[in-house]
């Protein structure tokens, strides 16, 4: 059958530093022209020295009451669950090279939640405010 003979993978001999070696190219690749790679592009280090990472924070938290706090120079953000004090500081002076004079971290529990007869739970959230020194200012763009 002729339709099942395209679908099969086609065998072909290489020829690589003089030894001849079996390729198996599917039609899928057939047609495909030969893609020279190049060196990987890195990404970006977001960790310092000390091997703090801008990834403890997860978000800016944009809320009416983290707008009231902004105008005293205090910015809330949401953070993973095992960021410390300090990792966060670093992180908020890398990422938006501002000074930072202190954070607090709080944990809101998960709430049940009911949606007609169903039940469930918000999730847990671990939030930092980061309160910045004076003149200092963070431009956070609701998302």
């Amino acid at each position: 059958m002729a339709i099942f003979d395209r679908l099969k993978s086609k065998k072909e001999t290489v020829k690589k530093n003089g030894k001849e070696t079996l390729a198996v190219k599917t039609p899928a690749e057939k047609g495909k022209k030969a893609v020279k790679k190049t060196k990987k592009e890195t990404a970006p280090q977001y960790s310092d020295a000390t091997g703090s990472s801008v990834f403890q924070l997860v978000k800016p938290r944009v809320t009416e009451k983290a707008n009231l706090l902004a105008q005293n120079g205090q910015y809330v953000f949401e953070i993973t669950p095992r960021a410390s004090k300090i990792e966060i500081k670093k992180a908020i002076e890398r990422l938006y090279k501002v000074k930072v004079a202190s954070v607090n971290v709080l944990k809101t529990p998960a709430k049940k939640v009911r949606v007609g007869r169903r039940e469930g739970l918000k999730k847990t959230v671990r939030k930092a405010i980061v309160k910045l020194k004076k003149g200092e200012k963070i431009e956070i763009l609701a998302v």
